[in-house]
């Protein structure tokens, strides 16, 4: 299988990650109706106005963001399509997605006050741990032009 050019997997996933941008934007779309939803059939017994337009907000900064990191995602590779990932874009791509990354564990800190659950904890750790990631991906791919452009000046 070919991991970049046409009919490749890169091609593959810039597809997949458009369909799930899309999904993603259908359910930011549908989420005050599927939350009211969600906390009526669960029948919680800390439902309240406060409740709810706390977690619109963070479901909304999280989701918006989230639909941020796809759309990157599948421009990085869109450039793997065309065997060239290893440019300036890239960088400040994934150095846009780990600080999206980073703010959107922030949001789930912030979850914690006042709905704590478990899941939130896992939330909050896989985003600071991908956020970190993509900072240093984002510093190799910046090491790895800088050799590609020597090699380039190199006869």
């Amino acid at each position: 299988m070919k991991y970049s050019g046409k009919n490749s997997l890169a091609s593959f996933m810039k597809y997949f990650l458009l369909l799930l941008e899309g999904a993603a934007v259908i359910v930011l779309l549908g989420l005050p109706k599927f939350l009211g939803f969600y906390l009526n059939w669960i029948q919680s017994v800390f439902y309240s106005q406060a409740l709810y337009y706390g977690l619109i907000a963070i479901l909304y900064i999280t989701g918006i963001l989230s639909v941020l990191i796809l759309d990157t995602l599948r421009k990085l590779f869109t450039t793997m399509e065309d065997a060239n990932p290893f440019i300036r874009k890239n960088v400040m791509a994934l150095r846009r997605m780990g600080i999206y990354a980073f703010i959107i564990g922030a949001a789930y800190v912030s979850k914690i006050f006042f709905l704590n659950s478990f899941m939130t904890m896992i939330a909050v750790f896989i985003f600071f741990i991908a956020g970190i990631f993509c900072i240093v991906l984002a510093d190799l791919f910046n090491q790895a032009i800088k050799y590609k452009e020597e090699n380039d000046l190199t006869i």
